[in-house]
């Protein structure tokens, strides 16, 4: 399983950040989420997939942190304790925790 974080809008003032996931089980599917996380797209780098180093960053580079361990969490679960499919797991997850 692989999971990224993305920009909705990059070219907007402010964007969605978006977590996408992919799953090598089954029939590999992806799943894309909302974070619910807003920010301004100058302050995002994309190649580490957080914002930018500097003070105000740490709580939303934290809290993606805890959703993509949340994630992992989830789709170890699902695969190899309770032997379903995924994603539909994972989203049920995500959506009851918040």
């Amino acid at each position: 399983m692989t999971a990224h974080f993305y920009l909705d809008d990059p070219n907007a003032e402010i964007c969605s950040i978006v977590l996408t996931i992919r799953s090598r089980h089954g029939n590999r599917q992806s799943l894309r989420i909302g974070t619910g996380i807003s920010v301004n797209p100058l302050l995002w780098d994309s190649a580490r997939e957080r914002l930018k180093r500097n003070t105000h960053s740490t709580p939303i580079n934290n809290q993606l942190d805890r959703i993509a361990a949340a994630v992992a969490e989830f789709h170890d679960t699902a695969v190899r304790l309770l032997k379903v499919e995924p994603f539909p797991y994972i989203k049920e997850q995500l959506l009851e925790s918040g």
